[in-house]
């Protein structure tokens, strides 16, 4: 079974992505910010990396940098409200892989997760 670590200072979108995931079949662990993120994923292994952008501490890029560093195979998607062109032009000098825009609809994370972890 695939492991999924979400990483998401906020409770609602934490449980919401969980649950689904868990329905899909994958193990999830949640972490409530990017230091207990980190810190859960150089102590585990995990197959997937979900994280929020901002949150206080460690935000996603720095997370996703992090992953990176102890596995660079390791897909990381950030997950966002924040401006999308100001994202994109991030995006190409960072150590994300994906990123899915605020709203979102549950069916962008399934889709997204199954692109990242093919069967």
């Amino acid at each position: 079974m695939k492991k999924i670590l979400i990483v998401d200072d906020e409770k609602n979108i934490r449980d919401i992505l969980a649950k689904t995931l868990s329905f899909m079949g994958y193990e999830v662990v949640a972490a409530s910010g990017g230091v207990e993120g980190l810190n859960l994923f150089l102590k585990g292994s995990f197959d997937l990396v979900l994280t929020d952008l901002e949150m206080p501490g460690l935000d996603g890029w720095t997370l996703a940098l992090r992953v990176k560093g102890k596995s660079p195979d390791t897909p990381v998607v950030l997950i966002t409200g924040s401006e999308k062109e100001a994202v994109m032009e991030k995006l190409s000098e960072s150590s994300v892989d994906s990123v899915v825009f605020k709203p979102f609809v549950l069916e962008d994370i399934q889709e997204t997760v199954q692109k990242m972890l093919p069967t």
